[in-house]
C-alpha cells in the first residue's frame, strides 16, 4: 500500500473506497462503524486509523474490537479535542452516519459476493492477487 499511495494516491492519479466488510465477527461492525466515523470527521486520518487498527488485530478470529481500544486508536490520531469526541460519540451513537455509512458497507459486499478480505476492484475490475503491485497498474493506465 505505501508504494500505491506514493505514486497514485498522493500524486491524485487515483482514489480509494474501504468497504467495512464486518463479517469477521460481531465486534468488526465497532470497528467498521468508527473508521468510517473517522473518514466522515477527520478524512486525512482515515488510513493513519486504519493502519492502526490492523496492527491490534491478532492471530485469531475471537473478539478483540472493543470500545477502549477504538478509543485509544483515535486518542492516537491527535486531533483537537472537540474532534475526537465528535468521533467517539458517532461510531457509539446508534442511527448515526457512521452506523449508516457501516450498513451501507454491509449492502454493498453482499450485493458483489464477496467471501474474502481483502478483496480489491480497480475500475471495476476484481484483482485476483490484491498484494501484487503491478495488478494495480495493470488497471490504473
Amino acid at each position: 500500500m505505501p508504494k500505491l499511495q506514493k505514486d497514485y494516491l498522493d500524486q491524485g492519479k487515483a482514489s480509494y473506497q474501504f468497504v467495512n466488510m464486518a463479517f469477521l465477527g460481531k465486534d468488526s461492525i465497532l470497528g467498521s462503524r468508527a473508521g468510517h466515523a473517522v473518514k466522515n470527521i477527520a478524512p486525512s486520518k482515515y488510513l493513519m486509523f486504519q493502519k492502526l487498527m490492523f496492527s491490534q488485530q491478532p492471530n485469531h478470529e475471537n473478539k478483540w474490537i472493543t470500545e477502549t481500544l477504538i478509543d485509544k486508536q483515535i486518542d492516537k490520531l491527535k486531533l483537537s479535542d472537540s474532534r475526537t469526541q465528535e468521533i467517539k460519540k458517532d461510531y457509539k451513537t446508534k442511527n448515526s452516519q457512521s452506523w449508516k455509512d457501516a450498513q451501507k458497507d454491509q449492502e454493498q459486499y453482499k450485493s458483489k459476493g464477496v467471501k474474502e478480505a481483502p478483496t480489491v476492484y480497480v475500475n471495476g475490475k476484481k484483482l485476483k492477487n490484491p498484494y501484487n503491485y503491478k495488478e494495480y497498474k495493470k488497471y490504473l493506465k
